[in-house]
This record gives structure tokens, sequence and C-alpha cells, in this order.
């Protein structure tokens, strides 16, 4: 799943978009290592 990070607004549309479900699937998930990860990215 590569999201395509840093090619500008559509990455940040997409983001906004899915970030309801993203949190929704990821809190359910083993997402403490991915938030990092994420947060890293950013």
């Amino acid at each position: 799943m590569s999201l395509g990070f840093g090619s500008g607004s559509d990455t940040t549309v997409v983001w906004v978009a899915s970030t309801p479900a993203a949190i929704a699937s990821l809190s359910r998930s083993r997402v403490p290592c991915q938030l990092r990860w994420v947060a890293s990215e950013r």
C-alpha cells in the first residue's frame, strides 16, 4: 500500500478523506509502530 508521500495536495486530500477509516481500522490493529512510522515520515 503506497500512499505516494510528497506528491502534493492530491495526497493531502486522500489522507484527509481516508483518515477516519484509517483511524477506525488502525485503532483495532497493531498500530502504535505504524503511527510512529507515519509521524516520522511527516
